[in-house]
């Protein structure tokens, strides 16, 4: 079946081609950069307006929120609408959003820019995983992805504290979403001009309604993760605050860490479906109670560092495998443009719960519940990826 004169052949021989690849991972940086630099957004607006944690968690909450109502509603229109013309329209409006935030003055226009923002990078993440999910091995695929998103991640992180506060504000902070956005143009190219995705993909249709059942399972589990995870990661700037370290040195160890982190999804990009997903969870498992037992003890700039760089390695070695597990469930492509609404909408519960913890129990609560959430999103893998298996879904290693 062609597409506006591009056939799935076609498509799927540009998706695998690896320059594209890494163009269009550019995209996914893009798309989740708001989540990844939260810390230093955080630190930045707590500095810059003086929000109390709670605020801080209500306006990521509902930054996460705009990007999950965009995500949910792409289930319907992702299939109809050109993909360039959805990245042009989520780009214009990432802009637009970066530069009113540059002018905000209060709680109300940070959290409606900051929304704003969301929605268009949602937009261009969801083309771009449609897009990514075509490729021959999608763990590869996603590896790359997650790589590159957190090399930008890393760099924003870097460049928030080091430069943009203290050359120009708030403004600078702003100045700089709005340049990081402007570079997705250049992403055009190398964008099919009207992917379908139900048409694009070429999956095993041997599976069974059965077995397509199990992605929803793979999106709670999704979801999940991301309660326990983004309960930590929007407070780790305010956890290093507390222990006294400067902001600068505060934005190095989150820069260094999503390096690291950057490294540990390009392992599992590298070593692709060879290593099984039990393993590559468990191992992420072990990683995230490394970091619980450095950080509740962390006395230094040095082992909070060391902290930070575990729990990225930790979080971004798993992630592909997630994401593949979804993906083999999921033989007609209806749920696999959910991930980031999955991602997100955990990433908006987990700082809305997390915070109020954090202000009254402190962090020895907000370690409970990193435990606790990946504890139960990991176990229902293993129950979707033992469902794979009986139903020979796949001929890789579970």
């Amino acid at each position: 079946m062609a597409t506006s004169g591009v056939t799935c052949r076609e498509m799927q021989d540009s998706i695998d081609n690896f320059r594209s690849v890494l163009v269009i991972s550019y995209g996914t940086a893009i798309g989740a950069i708001v989540f990844n630099t939260q810390p230093a957004l955080v630190g930045a607006l707590a500095n810059s307006f003086g929000f109390t944690e709670i605020q801080l968690g209500n306006i990521m909450a509902t930054t996460l929120v705009a990007i999950f109502c965009l995500v949910v509603s792409s289930f319907y229109w992702v299939h109809r609408v050109a993909s360039r013309t959805t990245v042009i329209a989520g780009t214009l409006a990432a802009v637009f959003g970066a530069l009113s935030l540059g002018f905000a003055s209060n709680f109300v226009g940070v959290s409606l820019s900051l929304a704003l923002i969301g929605a268009g990078t949602a937009a261009i993440y969801v083309v771009c995983l449609a897009c990514l999910a075509t490729a021959r091995d999608p763990t590869r695929a996603f590896g790359v992805s997650i790589t590159i998103q957190v090399a930008v991640a890393s760099i924003t992180v870097y460049l928030i504290p080091a430069y943009a506060i203290p050359l120009y504000g708030f403004k600078g902070v702003a100045g700089l979403l709005a340049c990081l956005f402007v570079l997705a143009f250049g992403m055009l190219p190398f964008i099919p001009p009207n992917q379908r995705i139900d048409s694009a993909i070429e999956k095993d249709q041997a599976l069974g309604r059965k077995v397509m059942l199990l992605a929803p399972l793979g999106l709670g589990a999704m979801f999940i993760y991301f309660v326990g995870l983004n309960g930590t990661w929007v407070f780790l700037e305010r956890i290093g605050a507390d222990m006294a370290l400067s902001a600068e040195v505060i934005g190095q160890s989150l820069a260094i860490s999503l390096l690291f982190g950057a490294i540990g999804s390009l392992i599992a990009s590298i070593a692709g479906r060879r290593i099984g997903t039990t393993a590559a969870l468990t191992l992420s498992g072990v990683g995230f109670l490394v970091f619980i037992l450095l950080l509740g003890n962390a006395n230094s700039a040095l082992v909070y560092t060391l902290a930070l760089i575990i729990f990225n390695a930790a979080w971004n070695f798993s992630l592909p495998y997630q994401m593949d597990l979804i993906s083999r469930a999921d033989a007609n492509a209806r749920y696999i443009v959910l991930i980031p609404a999955a991602q997100t909408m955990g990433g908006a519960v987990g700082p809305a719960i997390a915070g109020p913890i954090l202000m009254s129990g402190g962090v020895t609560g907000v370690y409970v519940q990193l435990v606790v959430c990946i504890g139960v999103a990991f176990l229902l893998y293993a129950l979707l990826a033992n469902g794979l298996s009986r139903h020979h879904a796949t001929g890789s290693r579970l």
